[in-house]
């Protein structure tokens, strides 16, 4: 799973077509076209979310799911999340992983070489949106904030469509549970990474992504649910 706003922007008519997109698998150091252990893989079909609204300012279903064109072998550089278990209703309270190539406060590039990670909380969404009104304006209540204030850390440019992950054990699989939306820009045009992520909540889009996958010839959906109920899995 994806931003929408990765494939049509907004105030944009157009989805950018699968001939323009490659999945990189594996991917570490984006310096090296022919990185060990790396894969490209084409891309199929792009599935964007049909509540996406490219044309309004709010950014509530930004999810796009994204079919490859071949089977992929699954291996310690590349390995599967898991999709949530909890009600779509229910409050993110966790600490997530975020992981990405975007930019950094040291680097006047646009994106990182290589990703950075970080951990980020989830913030409850009342107190988020009640004290950025850009938050509140431009997210729903199929979103959340997660981040801190004044860390200087926080997704940036090129972080979009980044997950959200949650682990349970240091022995269970990761768990997807947002995808980066956007951030607050500061006096300067930046990314202001000492104020709070905006996050599709993914808990809302479960079935969505699910009746997605279903209709994959051969996707081994069946297979791959059940794993993720496994503890042991994918370590």
């Amino acid at each position: 799973s994806l931003a929408a706003h990765c494939f049509q922007q907004k105030y944009h008519s157009e989805i950018v077509s699968v001939e323009h997109v490659s999945a990189l698998l594996g991917k570490f150091n984006l310096s090296f076209p022919n990185e060990l252990h790396s894969k490209s893989s084409w891309v199929q079909k792009i599935d964007v979310h049909p509540d996406w609204k490219p044309f309004e300012d709010k950014y509530d279903a930004d999810i796009a799911v994204i079919t490859l064109g071949e089977e992929i072998q699954f291996n310690r550089h590349m390995r599967p999340v898991c999709l949530p278990q909890e009600q779509k209703n229910e409050e993110i309270t966790d600490r997530g992983k975020v992981v990405g190539w975007g930019k950094t406060e040291s680097s006047d590039e646009y994106y990182s070489e290589i990703p950075y990670e970080f951990e980020s909380p989830a913030i409850n969404g009342s107190y988020c949106f009640t004290k950025y009104s850009e938050l509140a304006y431009r997210g729903s209540h199929r979103m959340f904030c997660a981040g801190y204030e004044d860390a200087k850390t926080g997704s940036c440019n090129g972080d979009s469509g980044n997950g959200f992950f949650t682990i349970k054990t240091s022995s269970s699989p990761y768990i997807i549970k947002g995808i980066v939306s956007g951030s607050l820009i500061d006096q300067l045009g930046n990314c202001d990474v000492d104020k709070f992520t905006l996050y599709t909540n993914v808990l809302w889009y479960v079935d969505w992504i699910k009746d997605i996958m279903k209709k994959i010839e051969d996707s081994g959906w069946i297979e791959v649910q059940l794993t993720c109920r496994d503890n042991n899995a994918f370590v």
